[in-house]
């Protein structure tokens, strides 16, 4: 991290970033942005959306909550398992359905 400036704000770098804080601007390599933004798209998916999830379901209509669960658990099981063979698939599928618990 480097600090830049204490004048300005914001400023964005072509390789990084940069952000402002108590009036000192600290500039990130590309790289490291990316890490941060990693981690927090991990904790949103592990942290965040299984509470969205225990505070929003309740508010669907219990008619139309059969349909929503069944496309949020297509769109996870999907893209959960969109880099791997057939076999990496189908074994984590099966193991992922064993473990589900209601």
């Amino acid at each position: 991290m480097q600090i830049i400036s204490d004048k300005i704000k914001y400023i964005a770098i072509g390789t990084g970033s940069a952000f402002a804080a108590g009036g000192l601007i600290f500039a990130f390599r590309k790289k490291d942005v990316q890490a941060m933004l990693e981690r927090k798209k991990e904790k949103a998916m592990t942290e965040m959306m299984p509470q969205c999830v225990k505070v929003m379901l309740p508010s669907i209509p219990k008619e139309k909550r059969n349909e929503t669960v069944k496309n949020l658990m297509e769109a996870l099981a999907k893209e959960g398992s969109e880099d791997m063979t057939a076999i990496e698939k189908k074994e984590y599928l099966t193991k992922l359905s064993a473990q589900i618990k209601v």
